[in-house]
């Protein structure tokens, strides 16, 4: 039986004995389903006084309670008040203030919830670095004193914070008289008036007979207190919920608080509380990759058979341990799941209207400052999102103008014309209130045409805004247009948005912190990571572990008794849990969460481990002996697609099989390497196959050296069939263009100690080469690759690769070559070797690497080295009869494995390599 139909039934009997009585709940979610377990137990209505705690505390007292933005500048008022005049403060702004604000709000907020006399704290913070030389401390306490001041502030920080600590009680007092004036509190601010109130004698909550409250857990001293008074003067009922087995155990962290709660206030004999050792089955569930987790549901909802019945989907919890999870769960649920209630506190920063945001406010201070943008800081927004599902007109137009009027940097006056852009870019008000009209115009108009999970967030965004020019109207302040634009990026990053779903008779997305005291048949807890569940990282503060534990602050233990707490009770009534975590550990994550280790290690509770590989497989139609089924990328292989499976597998089956292009911005307008390597390989192609035919393809020295006179040229061609024609002489294009030059005429003169010779193929004039493959097994494949040039002198062909990076050609064996991080430019040489070695009876074939920023240097040759043997045409026979025979070996097996053995196409292990592969997202990256 749920923990709140036990409470109901216990009310329902108890009450006429209690007079006038309210009930008080942590949340208002416990409400909601509370009365619907009572309303089963009446024949007729009932009036019932309902409160969350928060309600019952501001009926209390009748202060209402200010927003953040309200909490935050009357502070930066107090803190003008009090050290306004001083140096080093008197330039500190609003927005550079804000985040100094939170921490130092939510520091007050603990010493009032905890009635801390503030003069004491805040002067003994102001005395730790004097602290740190007293010879009476003990070496680890002058460490961790010094290590306070060294992690949070550093040291060019020390003076501005010893004056800031020093004058916290001063603050603090100014910022509590602001407030008053204004008939507004903090949570903790009102807990401390409200204890006040009561040593005076005064009777706040006189209009109640009994108070019963329910389902609690861990207390501040003034709830404690507050809770205590009522018990005293009045009556006062209180129902936890807990379990036998962590509470039996007084070590145990998951009854931490629950041992002094009852100790101090008593309890209500209600119910059995053995339940977590009873009739349950619990699955552990091992899957790679985080959004991957979501991928396992239709399996979860079939695993514990509850995918064709819809009493118990509505009796089932997704619980979310990271809220980033929300959009990829309701797009990977059964399609038979009917209503889905949401109920977690959504971080705005993971939306894309956030990225969308966050990117305009940065050009919107781009044209206020400079009246203009570089382009691709511009590009950046013209792609999110947002931009090309709700202003499209813009984007298409902003578009085709830029495409005729290409330009590094985009002006207010290129844009302003065109659709959209008054609501996009029209400040009228170039002020902080002009910028809040024009942001909330801008989202309005995002929430119009959004569909209706979308617009639940955006209208929460918008009546953000739109309170926040509220309170800055009352307030009477205005900022300038940057400061606003500082301010809204700050606050854009804090806000989470409150999904507060009433339908009960639903399957429950929801976080742990919304399941207070509900109970559900199943239970899938998904990122059970330790590091994620307990998270590793705690709230802001200016106080250190040793300053709150002196003070009875919340310290570590307090905040992993919490979470333990939760995990525990959640498990305690569900017949079936499922607990799935990532198996692949990130920084700051490891692998399955201590608790479930603990239910390993201490229970006989766990009946499944199930470990999801990570496994991506071509159709079965595509593995068919002619090969008849498969994608046209992989009836021919190219050297850059083997390339690309021997550094990933993944990455080969997202480009070659999938075809999913990588993104690609067609107004990229600096070059980057590619950009650069095209143009030098171009430069190259170009002036060889001029110089070819002026001198009837026999190239001498003199004929390489006439041709370093027409480099320029050459380049200037090059660069003419690319879109850096419109930039090639400006600014910085113009050093590039000089480090372009210089390595083509490392090529000249490099080839001028070679010469003479003659051109047997470029890139483009019949550069393609082509070959069928064995197999074996009556099985074959074509390989091709394009060379960059075949040139023959006497008896030697030379197959020439153009790298323009710096690339060394030394392999100690064949197994390096076909190791992830092997070297793709002897690999490349090696299979351009086999694709032309059956074209030239009548010469050697020897591979050689064009580096083209080493070749100035004279030592360098450009021939390969496989096992410290340099592969020259001396010694060309070595590698026809022993390397290359080994080399189609392995490149046989590989090719096999490509095609018919690999079903998954495993990712790289190397992390460094996913930084730059343009499918990390689709892998979770």
């Amino acid at each position: 039986m749920a923990f709140l139909d036990i409470v109901a039934q216990d009310i329902r009997q108890k009450r006429d004995k209690w007079g006038k009585f309210a009930l008080v709940f942590p949340n208002a979610r416990t409400i909601n389903y509370f009365k619907r377990h009572y309303a089963r137990l009446i024949n007729k209505p009932e009036k019932l006084y309902i409160f969350p705690w928060q309600r019952f505390l501001q009926s209390a007292l009748g202060l209402e309670s200010a927003g953040n933005i309200e909490l935050v500048f009357v502070l930066y008022q107090a803190f003008r008040d009090v050290l306004g005049e001083k140096e080093i403060f008197a330039k500190l702004s609003f927005d550079e203030f804000f985040h100094l604000g939170q921490t130092i709000l939510s520091d007050f907020n603990e010493v009032d919830n905890y009635l801390i006399d503030p003069r004491q704290i805040f002067v003994n913070l102001s005395d730790l670095e004097r602290l740190s030389d007293k010879e009476f401390l003990t070496q680890e306490q002058r460490e961790a004193i010094s290590h306070f001041w060294e992690h949070y502030w550093g040291k060019d920080d020390l003076k501005f914070f010893l004056e800031l600590f020093s004058n916290l009680t001063a603050i603090y007092e100014r910022f509590h008289s602001r407030l008053l004036s204004l008939g507004r509190v903090y949570g903790g601010m009102r807990n401390r008036l409200i204890v006040s109130e009561l040593r005076k004698g005064e009777d706040l909550f006189s209009q109640w007979d009994t108070v019963a409250f329910i389902g609690f857990y861990a207390l501040s001293e003034s709830e404690l207190e507050i809770m205590n008074f009522i018990k005293k003067e009045h009556q006062a009922h209180f129902y936890w919920d807990y379990d036998d087995f962590y509470m039996k155990d007084r070590e145990h962290e998951a009854g931490f608080f629950l041992h002094k709660n009852i100790q101090l206030l008593g309890e209500e004999e209600i119910g059995n509380h053995d339940n977590l050792l009873r009739n349950k089955k619990i699955d552990v569930v091992s899957v790679p990759q985080n959004v991957a987790q979501t991928k396992i549901l239709p399996w979860a909802f079939e695993r514990m058979g509850i995918q064709d019945d819809m009493q118990k989907i509505k009796n089932t919890a997704i619980v979310l341990l990271e809220e980033s999870l929300l959009f990829p769960v309701l797009y990977s649920l059964p399609e038979q799941v009917g209503d889905v209630n949401i109920t977690l506190q959504f971080p705005f920063y993971l939306s894309s209207l956030y990225s969308f945001l966050d990117k305009w406010l940065f050009v919107i201070g781009q044209f206020l400052r400079n009246g203009q943008i570089y382009y691709k800081d511009f590009q950046t927004l013209m792609s999110s999102e947002v931009m090309q599902k709700f202003f499209a007109s813009f984007v298409e137009e902003f578009s085709q103008t830029y495409r005729h009027d290409k330009r590094l940097l985009v002006t207010f006056d290129f844009v302003k014309g065109m659709a959209d852009a008054d609501i996009l870019f029209g400040l009228e008000k170039k002020d902080g209130m002009g910028l809040i009209s024009l942001a909330l115009k801008l989202v309005y108009r995002v929430y119009k045409n959004a569909d209706d999970f979308e617009r639940e967030y955006i209208y929460h965004i918008h009546s953000h805004l739109q309170s926040l020019k509220k309170q800055l109207h009352e307030l009477k302040v205005d900022f300038s247009a940057q400061t606003m634009i500082s301010l809204l990026r700050q606050i854009f990053y804090s806000i989470r948005v409150p999904f507060e779903g009433q339908k009960l008779d639903a399957l429950q997305i929801i976080t742990i912190m919304e399941t207070r005291n509900l109970d559900f048949e199943n239970v899938i807890i998904l990122s059970a990571n330790e590091g994620i569940y307990p998270p590793i990282k705690r709230s802001q503060s200016f106080f250190p572990e040793f300053i709150r534990a002196a003070y009875h602050l919340p310290i570590l233990r307090y905040q992993d008794s919490l979470y333990s707490y939760f995990f525990y009770r959640l498990l305690q009534r569900a017949s079936h849990v499922m607990l799935v975590y990532n198996s692949i550990t990130d920084s700051g994550v490891g692998g399955k969460s201590r608790y479930i280790l603990q239910l390993e290690k201490e229970t006989s509770l766990i009946t499944g481990h199930h470990v999801f590989t990570d496994t991506l497989s071509l159709p079965q139609e595509d593995k068919d002996e002619e090969m008849t089924g498969l994608p046209e990328p992989m009836k021919a292989l190219s050297v850059s697609a083997i390339n690309t499976y021997i550094a990933c597998p993944r990455q080969f089956f997202y480009r070659y099989i999938a075809r999913l292009e990588a993104p690609e911005d067609e107004n990229i307008l600096e070059i980057n390497e590619a950009d650069f390597g095209s143009v030098v390989h171009r430069s190259l192609e170009l002036l060889y196959n001029d110089l070819s035919q002026r001198t009837d393809n026999h190239i001498t020295e003199q004929d390489l050296v006439a041709a370093k006179k027409e480099v320029e040229q050459y380049l200037d061609r090059a660069v003419e069939e690319t879109e850096l024609r419109y930039f090639y002489n400006k600014g910085f294009f113009t050093i590039i263009r000089r480090s372009m030059q210089e390595y083509v005429l490392n090529a000249l003169e490099y080839d001028r100690g070679y010469a003479p010779f003659s051109i047997v193929s470029l890139e483009r004039s019949a550069g393609k080469y082509r070959i069928n493959f064995d197999l074996g097994d009556n099985k074959s494949v074509q390989l091709y690759g394009i060379i960059d040039r075949i040139d023959r002198k006497d008896n030697v062909i030379r197959v020439i690769d153009y790298k323009t990076g710096q690339k060394y050609t030394s392999v100690s064996n064949m197994d390096k070559l076909f190791a992830h991080d092997h070297n793709k430019e002897v690999f490349q040489l090696l299979f351009y070797k086999l694709l032309v070695k059956d074209l030239f009876d009548d010469a050697s074939v020897v591979p050689v690497l064009y580096s083209l920023p080493l070749l100035r240097d004279k030592s360098y040759s450009g021939f390969i080295r496989i096992n410290r043997l340099d592969i020259m045409p001396e010694t060309v026979e070595v590698l026809d009869n022993q390397i290359m025979p080994e080399f189609e070996e392995n490149l046989r097996a590989l090719v096999k494995k490509i095609l018919f053995e690999d079903k998954t196409f495993s990712p790289t292990p190397s992390d460094e390599a996913c930084k730059y592969c343009p499918y990390a997202e689709l892998c979770g990256l």
